[in-house]
């Protein structure tokens, strides 16, 4: 797990939206849309949640996990994306990480959370299941492998 196009040391747009250009029949539009655009880069994300809608009563056909997560965009529009069906995923957060650049001072004394959605990237895992990577600038990791990605606007 490690981003492929976006890191502190390279910036690669169009090698990433060659890639999503392979994905869009695996993305909702939305999805697609949202990320080709970088439309989440300084977004704040205000929810993330994990929902297990196993029930055994029922003959589950799907993986029961899904996570969720609300953010409004840097211009000021909320969204919900749903991580679906998902068979692996990774929250990583360390507030000593969460630094000023060359400094071992803790950034706004740990006061702002999550702090801004830095990059992220959709990429295959293999045929069925996508990969979408997160950093925030708290260096927060968000890893979540799953079938399918759905986005939409709320107000």
């Amino acid at each position: 797990m490690k981003m492929n196009f976006f890191t502190n040391d390279k910036n690669d747009i169009d090698g990433y939206r060659e890639q999503l250009h392979h994905l869009k029949s695996r993305l909702d539009e939305n999805v697609h849309r949202m990320t080709y655009n970088n439309q989440f880069h300084d977004a704040q994300i205000d929810f993330l949640g994990i929902k297990n809608e196993f029930n055994e009563e029922v003959e589950q056909e799907k993986l029961p996990i899904s996570l969720e997560c609300r953010l409004m965009d840097s211009d000021g529009e909320w969204h919900e994306i749903v991580w679906e069906e998902v068979k692996k995923f990774l929250l990583d957060y360390d507030l000593t990480r969460h630094t000023y650049w060359g400094s071992t001072t803790i950034s706004g004394d740990g006061l702002r959370g999550l702090d801004d959605w830095m990059w992220d990237e959709i990429t295959p895992y293999d045929e069925e299941f996508l990969s979408h990577e997160i950093i925030l600038a708290s260096e927060m990791k968000i890893v979540v492998h799953c079938k399918n990605i759905k986005l939409r606007q709320i107000k």
